[in-house]
């Protein structure tokens, strides 16, 4: 299980949201969900079933999928502010309001902030 790759995990959502298949694969009745929803589908098959690896999130700002063993940030509302979220005016309570927000990537992260 620890084996299935982000690309993987990526094909799986495209397959869900009706977007392309694996080259050579064709599929009646393709699933049209939206990205949420099939995020929804992954997240069950990672938490209940154990058929995929605990690892994978979504941004929840581009809605890109990321491996959290590869990088990414999930707000932890205990922690308090570092330098960087000073800077920019989040506070500790802002912290705590968005707990569990899930970034891809420090740009992510930053837009976030920035709306």
């Amino acid at each position: 299980m620890d084996k299935v790759k982000l690309e993987e995990v990526e094909e799986f959502m495209n397959m869900l949201t009706g977007e392309s298949l694996p080259e050579g694969m064709l599929m009646t009745n393709q699933p049209k969900l939206t990205r949420g929803a099939a995020f929804s589908v992954i997240w069950f098959l990672q938490e209940h079933l154990r058929v995929l690896p605990d690892r994978f999130e979504m941004c929840d700002v581009c809605k890109g999928l990321f491996d959290t063993h590869l990088g990414g940030f999930i707000i932890d509302g205990t922690d308090d502010p570092d330098c960087w979220h000073e800077e920019i005016g989040v506070t500790r309570e802002m912290l705590e309001e968005n707990d569990g927000t899930k970034f891809c990537s420090p740009e992510c992260e930053c837009r976030f902030w920035k709306e």
